[in-house]
Formats: structure tokens, sequence, C-alpha cells
């Protein structure tokens, strides 16, 4: 589904979005994960996981945007949906 209006795109995103797990999938990656400064304990052990891997390896880090949302309510929100 395309974005939602925002205050910097009034129209919301007119392109689709990208899922960049699933491209690196596609390209043969061996070790795929994704993690959360929120849990920066959890995150931490992914990307030695992924360094300590024998081939392709790849980590998507989901940040929060500090700049246009609550920090502390974005870590919280980003924690529940990557567990």
């Amino acid at each position: 589904p395309k974005g939602l209006p925002t205050v910097s795109s009034s129209y919301g995103s007119i392109e689709d979005p990208v899922n960049p797990l699933l491209y690196v999938l596609a390209y043969g990656a061996g070790f795929v994960a994704q993690g959360t400064p929120a849990d920066m304990a959890g995150l931490a052990d992914v990307i030695e996981e992924a360094i300590r891997f024998p081939g392709f390896a790849f980590v998507n880090v989901q940040s929060p945007c500090i700049t246009f949302g609550h920090e502390d309510s974005q870590l919280k929100h980003h924690k529940e949906i990557l567990q």
C-alpha cells in the first residue's frame, strides 16, 4: 500500500514500499536478520552472528525517527514489532 500523507509529503509516498529483506534473500544471502536499538543487547547478538556467519550476511536495523517522532514511544513500538 502507498504511504499516508505526512508533513513533508502531503500526498503520501508515490512509490510502493521496498522490503530489503526480500531483496537480499533473492540475492542469496545465507543470513538475514533485523533488529532495533530498542533492544541493544539483542541487536549486538544479531550483529555478532552476522559477522561470524561464513558467507553473505545482511542485518537490517530499524531505527526510530527522533526528528519527527517521540523517541521513547518509537523505541517501545520497535521493540514490540520486532520480537
